[in-house]
């Protein structure tokens, strides 16, 4: 965990550090993008369709167990598939 989303945290203001899995607002993740935490979604579409080719039907940003992780749900075959999305690396996994 970075110590801005701590800082966030500490004032209401991103998910709490000791939770399993807490989601961001699309303020707090428009902050954290801002602040340089993560990289935007936008900059990342590209390695999502290079794995899930379909359509993106709903995306968050999460913090799982400290790592910020974008959640994006692709319709691909007819299917929701979700696609994990490393919010710093771009690493993707499914």
């Amino acid at each position: 965990m970075t110590v801005g989303i701590g800082l966030l945290a500490a004032a209401g203001l991103g998910p709490s550090p000791a939770s399993a899995q807490a989601c961001y607002s699309t303020a707090q993740a428009r902050a954290a993008v801002q602040a340089g935490e993560v990289q935007s979604l936008s900059s990342l579409i590209g390695a999502v369709y290079a794995a899930v080719p379909g359509q993106i039907v709903s995306s968050q940003l999460c913090n799982i167990s400290g790592h910020n992780v974008y959640l994006v749900d692709v319709l691909s075959n007819g299917r929701v598939v979700q696609v994990r999305v490393d919010a710093a690396t771009g690493r993707v996994s499914y």
